[in-house]
């Protein structure tokens, strides 16, 4: 059975998915051995499935962005959904909706025609999701070199060591907590806790889409919901998506209607997934293309020979 102290501690994996476990002990008065005999026992019962390293659209030279499909033309497995192109990953919803998230490099209202043969036409147009303004140059979209060199040693080991991470990367083990730190705080990386709310047992995990009125800071928009966790904030359009816990159905409308009471809330839905499945091997090929990208961009030209005169 999975109880606060369980989410408590996957919360503070979202949060900071590097922490010890020494570190996920302390916020709940436990040792780290006993803070790791939990997640132990959460991956044990298939509610903890790993990690997913997935940096930001933007850093790779693509937009996110989103289809709904509220009654698919047939209920296809995750794994057919993640071979179509671009696809990131997907989500199956307890009402057998699906939302499927695509890194595209060029913005673009339809889904690709294999996506369309699949799943029948969405149930609305894609729209980009942007944490920065739209049409705004950000100069933080392009990373050096050496953080898709640790974004890669990432992609390994998700949750090793910075020494470990510095002997997989080239990178001293300070530079290595520096430049991790940097890219999540600047929203350019994000290591996923790949939870299935679906094994959990004694509790109800459960997803909070709160869409605002007009942009919000990421801190106001966190404020909102202190008990859960914000996983994602967009400026366009304005809105948080937060991991929340419940006790039963009546605690999730009561939520819903406080939150629906605030300041600049537009619409507030709870959602329930079933399944959210990473196309793993896809973003992995990004990071590798990068990689190559620098690689290539550092190895000399050749000369040209010189001409007889």
């Amino acid at each position: 059975m999975m109880d606060d102290a369980d989410f408590r501690l996957l919360a503070h994996l979202f949060r900071d998915p590097f922490a010890s476990y020494r570190e996920l002990g302390q916020e709940l008065a436990l040792s780290g051995p006993a803070a790791r005999n939990r997640l132990e026992r959460l991956a044990e019962s298939g509610v903890l499935r790993g990690f997913q390293v997935l940096p930001s659209a933007e850093v790779m030279g693509r937009t996110h962005v989103m289809w709904e499909y509220p009654e698919p033309r047939e209920r296809p497995e995750s794994s057919k959904v993640l071979t179509i192109e671009d696809v990131a990953w997907a989500v199956e919803w307890h009402d057998n909706s699906w939302t499927v998230h695509a890194f595209v490099r060029r913005p673009r209202e339809r889904p690709p025609a294999t996506l369309d043969a699949l799943m029948g036409a969405p149930g609305r147009a894609a729209h980009p999701l942007a944490e920065t303004d739209p049409g705004v140059a950000d100069p933080d979209a392009v990373l050096s070199p050496l953080d898709w060199r640790l974004i890669a040693a990432l992609a390994t080991e998700p949750r090793a060591t910075a020494v470990r991470l510095a002997q997989e990367s080239g990178l001293s083990p300070k530079s290595v907590r520096a430049r991790r730190a940097a890219l999540v705080e600047r929203g350019r990386l994000q290591v996923i806790p790949r939870v299935a709310y679906a094994a959990s047992r004694g509790v109800i995990l459960f997803d909070l889409l709160v869409m605002l009125s007009r942009p919000a800071d990421e801190p106001s928009i966190r404020r909102m919901i202190p008990t859960g966790v914000l996983l994602r904030a967009n400026r366009s359009p304005p809105s948080g998506f937060f991991f929340c816990r419940a006790d039963s159905v009546h605690a999730i409308s009561d939520l819903e209607r406080r939150v629906a009471g605030l300041p600049g809330v537009s619409r507030v839905v709870s959602r329930f997934p079933k399944s959210r499945e990473y196309a793993g091997d896809r973003i992995r090929a990004w990071v590798d293309a990068k990689n190559e990208e620098w690689a290539q961009a550092r190895r000399p030209r050749p000369v040209p020979p010189a001409t007889q005169g």
